[in-house]
């Protein structure tokens, strides 16, 4: 397992990972630039059918992977998700200079109030491919 701080310090090194949302039923994986402020992510995210069904829990988990030469490093935030309106996106978002993925649908902000951050370092194994 990796330590709280060294979570943190991969969460503010990558700038790409994945919003993961449940509307109770079924969970959805979406794409996400992200950046970080103190102990918070802010990312950007298409607003539609998917997001508007997570409004009432505003529950999510938030994942990066990170390649490293021999193995991967995986961090996993749960949170609370909070939906901000675009009149009342905080400055410290737009210094943030985040890319977003666009599929000319009107964009959401997020907010991201962890409540719960781990990480853990795998090695990769090498296979016998002959069996």
């Amino acid at each position: 397992m990796m330590s709280t701080e060294s979570c943190w310090e991969t969460i503010r090194e990558n700038t790409l990972g994945r919003l993961v949302i449940t509307d109770g039923q079924f969970v959805d994986v979406l794409p996400a630039f992200y950046g970080v402020t103190g102990d918070e992510i802010y990312l950007r995210t298409t607003r539609g059918d998917k997001l508007s069904s997570v409004v009432v829990s505003r529950r999510v988990a938030f994942e990066i992977d990170e390649p490293l030469p021999e193995g991967i490093r995986t961090v996993i935030v749960q949170g609370v998700a909070h939906w901000l309106p675009n009149e009342m996106t905080p400055d410290v978002v737009h210094t943030l200079g985040l890319r977003h993925f666009s599929d000319g649908n009107k964009m959401q902000w997020v907010r991201i109030e962890p409540r719960k951050v781990y990480g853990r370092e795998y090695r990769l194994v090498e296979t016998d491919s002959g069996q």
